[in-house]
Parts: C-alpha cells; structure tokens; sequence
C-alpha cells in the first residue's frame, strides 16, 4: 500500500497484491477490479455505531453497519499501527462509506506534514466524491449517506463532510449519489473531484475492468482567499 497525501489531511490509498491472483483476492476488503474502490469517513471523537444505527432506522433505510473489524501493523520504523473499521452490510462494498477510527494516534498512519503533501499537479486535497450508483441502488443509499454523514442533502443532492485542516475553500466538501444513467452490470463508480491551483486536464482511464475518474477543480480563488 502507498498513500498519497494532501494538504487538507485526506489522502489517496493505493492497494497493489504481490504476484496478484483473483484466488489470492478472495475475501479481502478491497477484492474489486481496478479503479477508485471505496471510500472512508472517520470522526473526531470515537465512532458511534448505535447513533449511525438509530439514523439509519429514523430515515427507513435498509443498510446498516454491523460488522466492525480490527487491524494493525508494525511499520517499517517499527512504530505500531492499530485500527477499527465499520463496513455497512446488506449492499456491495463501495456503494456506502465505511468508517475507519484508528486506536493509535491518527498522524502515525497518515504523516500529512512537512513536504509530504506537496505535488507537481499543486493539488491541495479532495473536495468532492460522486458516486454513480444503479438505479436499482439508489433509492437504498440516499436516505444511508444521509445518516452516514449525519447532514441533510443540499438542493443539488450533495452532502457535506469536513477534511482534518482547514485549507480555504469557496465550497464545502460533498459526496453525493448519482443515478447512472447507462445499463451495465457495475453497480458503483466512483469519481473524486480534487482540488489544484490552476487548471489541469481531467483523468479517465481504463485499468483493466475498471476504470479511475478523476476531475481537477480550479482552487485559485480559494488560495487567494488563504493569503488575504
């Protein structure tokens, strides 16, 4: 695994296999083609799975998060590393956010300080995730992100979330569903909006049956608000 670090304290989470193999994949986490897979959420203060359970009943939706996990690791600098993960069950990994809480300080596993964020393209974080989920899905996970992020959708259908550091921006963060207009048998894509200084082209690529999304937002004005 290898991350890639921004300036508002979130981070991309490259996942390779050694000698990769489907049959080596079954039943991890991330056992998916390739492509932007999955997205997670944590908290300032220790997670609350039967507050998220409670909202997710209020709102009728038929996802829930029963299935909590623990990990670890020891780095490379022999410095450990442990966590707890809440995956929601009842629908394909991806198409709801999971919750992950580390046990042991946060900056341990994501050093975003120093020059660790800094990168040629300029980009200062993440500003926005769109999944595009089956119309069969949608119905489902409109009212579960609704509870999963704790926040009422705005009029364009996007809900807001909060990044570590604070960075200047014009528009608060959002992840919001999208109703996929074409009929295929992928049930989730998903696409990460991360904001730069400066124009730069869009991503769309084809990795072997999945495909990476991924849309620069022109961050100039924020920076000139930073400075002010």
């Amino acid at each position: 695994m290898a991350q890639i670090l921004f300036r508002d304290g979130t981070y991309l989470e490259l996942i390779a296999f050694v000698h990769d193999h489907p049959e080596r994949r079954k039943g991890y986490w991330w056992d998916m083609p390739y492509g932007i897979v999955d997205l997670a959420l944590t908290t300032c203060e220790p997670s609350d799975l039967l507050a998220l359970q409670r909202r997710l009943a209020a709102l009728g939706s038929r996802v829930s998060y029963a299935t909590t996990r623990e990990g670890g690791q020891v780095t490379l600098g022999t410095q450990e590393l442990k966590w707890r993960v809440d995956f929601s069950d009842g629908v394909q990994r991806g198409a709801m956010r999971f919750f992950w809480e580390d046990l042991t300080p946060h900056f341990r596993r994501v050093p975003a300080v120093n020059g660790n964020t800094h990168h040629p393209c300029d980009a200062d974080g993440i500003s926005g995730i769109d999944d595009e989920v089956a119309e069969s899905l949608y119905k489902r996970l409109v009212p579960a992100l609704a509870a999963a992020t704790n926040s009422s959708a705005t009029k364009r259908g996007r809900h807001p979330f909060a990044t570590p550091f604070e960075i200047g921006r014009l528009e608060q963060e959002t992840v919001r569903l999208v109703k996929r207009l074409r009929d295929d048998d992928k049930q989730v894509q998903m696409k990460v909006m991360i904001q730069c200084l400066g124009r730069k082209p869009n991503v769309e690529r084809r990795v072997g049956d999945g495909v990476v999304l991924i849309d620069f937002v022109n961050g100039e004005s924020s920076k000139v608000v930073r400075e002010e």
